[in-house]
C-alpha cells in the first residue's frame, strides 16, 4: 500500500523526493489534551520499532492511511471520522503516560531503592483498570524495568499468583533495549508485590473505584501497603 509506504519512510526521516510529507491521521485529534496530536501535523522521524522478528512495524497512522481505511469500512471518510470521534470522547488511554492533569497520580517508593512506583486511574474509567511507571527517584523521569526487580499478582490467600509483563513487553518488541521505559496495567483492586533481588520489598493494592460489583466499593479507595505476609480478604471500606 502506497500511503503506508509513505509513512514508513516519514517515520524513518527518509521521505523520498516528489512525495508530500504524510500528515498524521485526524483520529489523533479526538484523544484527551495530554495525548492529543492536531490535525494537519506533519509525520515526524521516530524511533524505527518492530516485533516478531521484523515482520510487524509499529508506526502512527498517516491521514492517507486512515482515509483509506474509514472509505473501506464506512464507505465514507466523513462517516468514518464521525464515528471516531463519538467512540474517543468517552475511550480509555492504558498505557504510555498520565494526564499532567489527573489528580490520582499517586508515588509510592520502593523500601531501598532508588526508583518508585507511579499509579494513576485517570481516563481508564470504563476498563477499571489502573496503570504504572517505574520512575527515577531523582529525576521523576520514568524509566524501565530495572534486572533485579520482578513483579507479581498476589491471590487471596496472600500468596505469589502470576509475573507481571508490561505491555511493551506483551508486544514482544524485537529490541526492547531501546524503549526509554514501560506501563503496566492490571484491574482496580489487584495486589501487586515488588520482589528486588528475590527480596520482597512492597506489596501494594491498587485503588478500587466505586462499583457494585467485585471488588465492591461504595467510593473511591486509595491504594493501600499491605504486609508482606497479610491475609488479603477485603477488609471493607476504610
Amino acid at each position: 500500500m502506497e500511503a503506508a509506504r509513505k509513512a514508513d519512510d516519514a517515520s524513518q526521516g527518509t521521505t523520498r523526493a516528489g512525495d508530500e510529507k504524510p500528515t498524521y491521521a485526524a483520529m489523533y485529534s479526538y484523544l484527551p489534551e495530554h495525548i492529543r496530536i492536531p490535525e494537519g501535523t506533519p509525520l515526524v522521524p521516530s524511533m524505527p520499532v518492530t516485533s516478531n522478528e521484523g515482520t510487524v512495524g509499529h508506526i502512527h497512522w498517516s491521514e492517507e492511511m486512515a482515509n483509506h481505511v474509514l472509505e473501506t469500512e464506512f464507505g465514507s471518510v466523513e462517516e468514518g471520522k464521525r464515528y471516531l470521534r463519538d467512540i474517543s470522547k468517552d475511550a480509555d488511554v492504558l498505557g504510555g503516560y498520565p494526564d499532567p492533569k489527573d489528580p490520582s497520580v499517586r508515588r509510592i517508593p520502593i523500601p531501598g531503592q532508588l526508583y518508585s512506583m507511579r499509579l494513576w486511574t485517570g481516563h481508564q474509567e470504563r476498563s477499571r483498570t489502573v496503570c504504572w511507571n517505574i520512575v527515577s527517584n531523582d529525576s521523576g523521569e520514568p524509566m524501565r524495568k530495572p534486572k533485579n526487580l520482578e513483579m507479581y499478582t498476589v491471590d487471596p490467600t496472600g500468596s505469589i499468583d502470576h509475573r507481571c509483563f508490561s505491555m511493551e513487553a506483551a508486544q514482544d518488541f524485537d529490541k526492547p533495549e531501546l524503549l526509554r521505559s514501560e506501563t503496566w496495567c492490571y484491574p482496580d483492586g489487584t495486589v501487586i508485590e515488588f520482589v528486588v533481588g528475590r527480596k520482597s520489598a512492597l506489596r501494594v493494592r491498587l485503588p478500587v473505584r466505586p462499583h457494585d460489583g467485585n471488588p465492591c466499593s461504595e467510593r473511591y479507595r486509595e491504594h493501600k501497603i499491605l504486609k508482606i505476609k497479610e491475609y488479603l480478604e477485603d477488609d471493607g471500606e476504610e
